[in-house]
């Protein structure tokens, strides 16, 4: 029961997360806003965000995790529904802003949940089935928009879908006895959550986390955009095919929990850092339709495993504190999650989709450099045998 739950969890999120990209076209001309004015939407989703894995990780930790996430799928549900009724554009950023409330609660607290009931050296396997299931959301997504606007039904109508998910899944919460209190002495407060964050291999994987979700939703937020403008798709045709990307990023999740049978977490990683590389490049530099849609597919099978490796690796070295780890390393990639689809929107006004899909080849090579920094570092100490003020609450 505590895995479905977790696999249906992640896959409201997945919806909710990819339900945006697709649907900005139409949204920004019913509120009469252009790509460069998307600033506020993006900040406002991850001011919010910040807010909830900094404060939802670590109160899972110290308190009852279930009733934590219950409250964060109620919230996703709420903003879900506000997204769907809201008339004027300052609405919609607060309704948003409420969304990613919701959905970062979840998604620390479920990362973490994972990471509790992983076996011993089973956490990268459990964190590449609980992202695939991210995935399939991921998918559903932008074929829920598609659908919709070729129905005319409007983008607002797929928000509804997936507040009746997040409903159900305050609902399935609801039924799990999760407590697991922490011990006093590994309990996380404000002092020990700043040593957690200045230690090394939190920095490192702070920053890996970071540059992938900003080129991640770069390429879900504007490659609808791009395949309308350069390409020339229409509006259905573009939203629906973002399901490429989003698909490649299932597959490629599900294929990696494979692979942990023969790579080691962060073998595993460098391989798909790689892979995303030059998925990037396949896709930016597209002469045509079909190589255009192939490297968007590719794209989402390189960046696949990214974040539920680091997350595994965060798992096994910090066991007692997967939830305040979980919502630092988050919090790290809410901001690049933010700033960069604003870039990008910037660019696209400016210059052109293609050039603000550019950006994920910079990014990709920093994420190929900090995993071979991740590949070569040496597994710093368990919680038990960290600094007392790492350990003791305040």
């Amino acid at each position: 029961m505590t895995r479905f739950t977790a696999y249906w969890g992640f896959i409201v999120l997945g919806v909710g997360s990819t339900l945006l990209g697709p649907a900005l076209s139409p949204i920004l001309a019913d509120f009469h806003v252009s790509p460069s004015g998307t600033g506020p939407l993006f900040l406002g989703g991850s001011a919010g965000y910040v807010l909830a894995v900094l404060i939802g990780g670590p109160a899972g930790d110290r308190w009852n995790r279930g009733s934590i996430l219950q409250a964060g799928a109620l919230l996703m549900g709420v903003g879900g529904v506000l997204l769907a009724l809201v008339p004027a554009w300052s609405l919609l950023v607060a309704g948003f802003c409420v969304l990613s409330i919701g959905s970062g609660v979840i998604d620390s607290g479920t990362n973490a949940l994972v990471n509790d009931i992983a076996p011993a050296r089973g956490h990268a396997r459990e964190q590449s089935l609980l992202h695939t299931f991210f995935g399939l959301g991921a998918l559903l997504g932008p074929l829920l928009i598609g659908a919709f606007l070729a129905i005319h039904w409007g983008w607002r109508s797929a928000y509804v879908v997936d507040a009746v998910g997040a409903i159900g899944l305050a609902m399935l919460f609801s039924q799990l006895r999760l407590h697991r209190p922490v011990p006093k002495a590994q309990a996380v407060g404000a002092r020990s959550m700043l040593a957690l964050a200045r230690t090394p291999l939190v920095l490192v994987m702070a920053l890996m986390l970071a540059v992938y979700v900003g080129a991640e939703l770069l390429v879900g937020d504007w490659s609808a955009t791009y395949l309308q403008d350069t390409h020339h798709f229409d509006k259905v045709a573009a939203a629906t095919s973002v399901g490429l990307f989003w698909g490649g990023l299932t597959a490629g999740r599900l294929l990696s929990a494979v692979a942990t049978r023969w790579f080691t977490g962060r073998t595993l990683l460098l391989l798909t850092c790689l892979l995303s590389l030059f998925a990037c490049v396949v896709l930016v530099a597209a002469p045509n339709a079909p190589t255009a849609l192939a490297g968007l597919a590719l794209t989402g099978i390189g960046f696949a495993a990214i974040f539920p490796l680091v997350m595994a690796i965060a798992g096994e070295v910090f066991p007692g504190t997967a939830g305040s780890i979980a919502g630092l390393l988050m919090a790290a990639a809410s901001v690049f999650g933010a700033l960069l689809p604003w870039v990008g929107g910037v660019m696209v006004q400016y210059a052109d989709a293609r050039a603000a899909l550019a950006l994920s080849i910079p990014l990709g090579l920093v994420m190929v450099i900090v995993a071979i920094v991740l590949r070569e570092s040496h597994p710093l100490p368990r919680p038990a045998m960290l600094p007392a003020s790492v350990l003791i609450a305040d």
